[in-house]
């Protein structure tokens, strides 16, 4: 909601457009007075049209497109008929209930405010009026009301309130029902102004919030300016709701927490996170625009080759396998033994290590990178440029036999090998013991195409737009590059006090020694698929 500053202009001051008329008007005119109020219920009129004028204007730029409709003034009109209808007070499973607390599906609660049916559009007032001018009642939102899901729910009633203008309904000469009437004071109106105007472009629609305006916004740039680190945090920011460092320079000033939520202030900024998130920063310290100021999101570059220590493990699925794999791959951050097979019937030195998965995948992939590495060792060296090679000492026995020769170094084995001279295959001895897969992934596979978004879901904020739209990240992510989304689930945790424990023993009867077991024989069988893709 853009900020009100009263006076905004002089349609505010009354008096200022009695002037206008002149003196006579002003001074000397005995019902001044009426004229004043014409004057100032034309001024709200023009306020209003301000209001909209700025909005078109504002709607041209995606960084400034309003999110809501802004309304000075708005009437409500309540029927006390509505009060506490079935259709705004039954629960539903759209999972802001929770039926453990006592609620039943297709039952109202036992307690309840006073809830009626309003205008679905409307996504938030500031405040309650009831008269248009000189007010003798005021409800703020969030203390005296709360405005959810087309339903506005009050915690006193409005139809016996005597500030509250009301008028009784006739039907046929018999009185129906009874109407209040209350003045809503800068209410916002959803009309989807960024799909309408830009989320379509993108086929991209979420609920109007400035999360999405922002989400938008790091799109647009992505596709007008190509994809950097940048567009990407920002947009994963938008994405969970978990706020990033804005401007170019911040420094931290207070590290707290108050009622709602842990808070992050800078010289220049308040973030505010959930309280299930642990701040990365201290007082004092320098941050630069983009970078995360608690451990809940953590965008990770691996164009170093370095892997952050609390990464445990990467799954390698079928967008990073060939075909005819069923399952992922593991590769843990973990120093794992290499396994050698000197005597491999290739006559390459074989070489393995430890990943998760499928075994009969793990084997493939393995297979797969000896027999790739044994055709490029077989390329023909360039004799002006022979690059790094491997020297293969003949066998040349009374003219018989293989004469020397280099070949490229093409296994696993041969990039392996510790010598700087390579004379032969290499052994166990020329071959580092133990090797870690996820960092020999990041060095020589993901180092140049791929970037790593970790969320940890339970410290999501309020207004995220929910991970699903995380494939979004599609249409900016170039071609020759791949973006790696990591989601941290936190189980629910409890203890209990081992020493409080009493075990007890108990006996069962079992089967007598007396009893005797007929032969069964099953002639049924069953069918199971085993899904792969080959070609």
């Amino acid at each position: 909601m853009s900020e009100y500053v009263y006076p905004t202009t002089d349609y505010d001051r009354t008096i200022n457009l009695l002037a206008l008329l002149g003196s006579y008007w002003a001074d000397f005119y005995q019902g001044n007075d009426q004229v004043e109020n014409i004057c100032g219920a034309k001024g709200q009129i023009e306020n209003q049209t301000i209001v909209d004028l700025l909005e078109v204007a504002n709607s041209y730029a995606y960084q400034t497109c309003p999110i809501y409709h802004t309304d000075n003034w708005y009437v409500l009109r309540l029927l006390e008929s509505e009060m506490n209808a079935s259709k705004v007070t039954l629960p539903t499973h759209d999972g802001s209930i929770n039926y453990d607390d006592g609620h039943l599906y297709d039952l109202p609660p036992d307690q309840l405010a006073y809830v009626f049916p309003i205008d679905k559009d409307i996504a938030g007032v500031r405040q309650i009026f009831n008269r248009f001018t000189e007010p003798s009642l005021s409800w703020t939102t969030g203390m005296d009301y709360v405005i959810a899901d087309g339903a506005i729910s009050f915690t006193t009633n409005p139809f016996e309130d005597n500030r509250v203008a009301k008028r009784l309904l006739y039907e046929d000469g018999i009185v129906v029902d009874t109407e209040a009437v209350l003045w809503l004071f800068r209410s916002e109106f959803d009309f989807n102004y960024l799909y309408r105007q830009y989320g379509y472009v993108l086929n991209m629609r979420f609920q109007s919030s400035k999360n999405y305006r922002d989400f938008l916004t790091a799109f647009f740039e992505a596709l007008v300016g190509g994809t950097t680190a940048s567009q990407l945090i920002m947009a994963a920011a938008a994405l969970t709701g978990i706020p990033v460092v804005l401007e170019p320079t911040e420094v931290v000033e207070h590290v707290t927490v108050d009622g709602a939520g842990r808070l992050v202030i800078t010289d220049q900024h308040s973030y505010k996170y959930s309280l299930s998130t642990t701040p990365i920063v201290e007082v004092g310290d320098t941050v630069h625009a983009g970078d995360s100021l608690v451990d809940a999101l953590e965008v990770i570059e691996l164009n170093q080759g370095d892997i952050p220590d609390d990464l445990l493990a990467l799954a390698m699925g079928k967008g990073f396998l060939s075909t005819c794999y069923y399952g992922d791959l593991i590769f843990e951050n973990k120093e794992v033994p290499l396994e050698v097979d000197e005597d491999h019937p290739s006559g390459f030195t074989y070489v393995k290590f430890g990943l998760g998965g499928f075994p009969l995948d793990v084997e493939r992939f393995f297979d797969d990178m000896h027999e790739r590495g044994i055709a490029y060792s077989q390329l023909p060296v360039e004799l002006c440029d022979p690059g790094d090679t491997v020297f293969i000492p003949g066998d040349e026995c009374d003219g018989e036999g293989t004469p020397d020769q280099r070949i490229r170094r093409g296994t696993l084995a041969h990039l392996l090998d510790v010598r700087e001279n390579p004379i032969g295959e290499p052994t166990a001895a020329s071959l580092p013991d133990s090797i870690n897969p996820l960092r020999f992934l990041t060095e020589n596979v993901l180092r140049a195409n791929a970037a790593i978004i970790k969320i940890r879901a339970a410290s999501l904020g309020a207004s995220n737009l929910g991970l699903q739209a995380s494939t979004q990240f599609r249409k900016i992510v170039p071609p020759h590059t791949a973006l790696i989304l990591i989601v941290e689930l936190t189980p629910p945790s409890d203890s209990i006090t081992v020493d409080m424990i009493e075990e007890e023993q108990t006996l069962f009867k079992g089967m007598s020694l007396a009893d005797s077991i007929e032969d069964m024989v099953d002639e049924k069988f069953s069918i199971k698929i085993v899904s792969g893709t080959c070609q």
